[in-house]
């Protein structure tokens, strides 16, 4: 392990594999019925002669490749890939493109030669040599034949996956269920009720337990309801912190999340056991799934679909990323070249019943939001995710662009589901949040520490990123903050200070840790 993330080196010194690291390891829970694999995994396993990866089929969880003559290094985390000797130059393409979107797309990683396990197929290797095999993602054509089929086929396949999924062995009673005012965290609380299963508790993070957040005001009416105990974290941490841990245990992957942090460090520290529902949104809605982007898209408007995509993302104007890339020569600043590799993934959708969910699916939600809780919270094993049940995710993903326009299939699902809480009202529905303000002196001790953080931690990013906090644009921060820790990570020494200094089981992470165990006994 390397800062707890699993990591096997292996090379061939042509007689012999030299072999350094976890001989096998496993991402995911397996839910195996009738023989087959109902849940997502991935896994390597080297049994002495061939190495053998098995990428899952949507990339949600983090397995990843470097591969060179006669030597491979799979790993959970592209840093401690680059900490265990891999080539750390930085891929500026997928920077270029990462300034306008804030993920990746593919396999692509801020590093050129680290990539995600090829998704759905099999990669071996043995004595220098790699194949890879498989049918590769699962681009289902339209199977749906109206919405009616669509609610009917939700919620049977949701009550399947449930079934299958109940808490692990032993955290029966010692579970708890993340809840948000949204409809994956609802379906997933119902359903454990469903089947005789009451979590401890119930975890919000959306402003305190009295709140007017809508998030908060949801969760107190279900645990109201229910009458299940809910507990409401707030952050206790600067937020430079914050951000840049996020930034390490994921990986530098992608540039959400940050405000979730206190809710992952809450159940780590906690719980050994819970559900998550891993944005399942995404799979028939989202924010490309609009008309406007079915128009752009099918008339090859590109710019406009790249200009729309950006302006739903965590995007940079075009004028700053043409001065970010004047300061470095590893960013692309090319638009032309960032539409091109939108345009090259959005082919591999090609023939879907929903080319624009298939793609935010398996890019937005495997390559970011999977990360919550994939990367983020990778030292604990038993989180369950119905919604990534194998049965359920090819059905929703059958589901023509047509109808997705027409109707909200996950809302229509959940109230049929369970008809006694369609009175409870999601987050959508109730009025706008405005963020309080901080106290003056609040506010300005938070932009002191991040322009000391950002000053004291990047060459080149330093002066810039001080000056951005100064002026309170927090975009170009949370950005500049990235950057200046890719740049600390492209190269092994570099890689390897960063996960001891903000890593899983480094003293900021313990500390972190430490906070939110202590405030157990504050529970709601």
């Amino acid at each position: 392990m390397i800062a707890g993330h699993a990591v096997l080196d292996l090379r061939w010194d042509g007689s012999t594999h030299v072999a350094t690291g976890e001989r096998e390891h496993t991402l995911g829970l397996s839910v195996m019925e009738g023989g087959v694999e109902k849940g997502m995994v991935a896994r390597w396993r080297f049994d002495g002669e061939t190495l053998v990866v098995e990428g899952e089929p949507y990339g949600y969880h983090p397995l990843f490749v470097y591969e060179t003559t006669n030597r491979i290094i799979v790993g959970t985390s592209p840093i401690a890939i680059v900490a265990a000797g891999a080539d750390p130059a930085i891929d500026r393409e997928a920077i270029g493109l990462y300034l306008r979107i804030g993920f990746y797309l593919g396999e692509r990683t801020p590093f050129r030669h680290i990539r995600l396990a090829p998704r759905g197929k099999t990669l071996r290797w043995t004595r220098g040599h790699a194949s890879v095999v498989g049918p590769g993602l699962a681009i289902m054509p339209p199977s749906i034949r109206s919405i009616e089929e669509g609610i009917e086929g939700y919620c049977d396949l949701f009550r399947t996956a449930m079934r299958r999924r109940p808490p692990t062995q032993g955290h029966e009673r010692s579970f708890a269920m993340p809840l948000s005012g949204g409809r994956d965290s609802r379906m997933m609380l119902l359903g454990s009720l469903e089947n005789g299963f009451t979590p401890s508790t119930c975890v919000n993070i959306s402003g305190g337990e009295r709140g007017d957040h809508p998030d908060a005001v949801v969760a107190r009416m279900l645990c109201e309801r229910t009458k299940i105990a809910l507990r409401s974290v707030d952050s206790r941490a600067p937020w430079i912190e914050n951000e840049t841990r996020k930034h390490v245990l994921g990986g530098l992957l992608a540039m959400e999340h940050t405000w979730m942090m206190p809710l992952w460090d809450t159940l780590r520290a906690d719980y050994p056991c819970w559900y998550d529902g891993l944005g399942a949104g995404a799979i028939t809605r989202g924010d490309l799934c609009k008309p406007s982007c079915l128009e752009k898209y099918k008339s090859g408007a590109w710019r406009e679909f790249m200009a729309e995509f950006a302006s739903y993302a965590f995007s940079l104007p075009e004028e700053t990323i043409q001065r970010l890339a004047k300061t470095v020569d590893w960013i692309d600043p090319s638009l032309d070249t960032a539409i091109g590799l939108v345009r090259e993934e959005l082919s591999r959708s090609y023939g879907a019943a929903n080319p624009l969910t298939s793609f935010s699916f398996m890019n937005w939600g495997g390559r970011a939001i999977s990360l919550n809780p994939n990367m983020l919270c990778a030292t604990v094993r038993n989180i369950h995710t119905p919604f990534m049940d194998a049965d359920l995710v090819r059905f929703l993903l059958g589901y023509p662009i047509e109808f997705a326009l027409e109707n909200d299939l996950q809302t229509d699902a959940v109230k049929r589901l369970y008809p006694s809480f369609a009175d409870v009202p999601f987050d959508k529905d109730l009025p706008k949040w405005k963020r309080p303000r901080k106290p003056l002196f609040q506010a300005l001790a938070g932009r002191v520490s991040t322009m000391y953080t950002l000053h004291s931690s990047s060459r080149t990013f330093g002066a810039m990123g001080a000056t951005a906090a100064l002026k309170g644009d927090g975009r170009l921060t949370t950005m500049l903050t990235m950057l200046g820790l890719l740049e600390q990570a492209s190269s092994q020494e570099g890689a390897s200070r960063l996960l001891r200094e903000w890593g899983f089981g480094s003293e900021a992470d313990r500390r972190s840790l430490a906070r939110y165990a202590t405030a157990r006994s504050t529970a709601a």
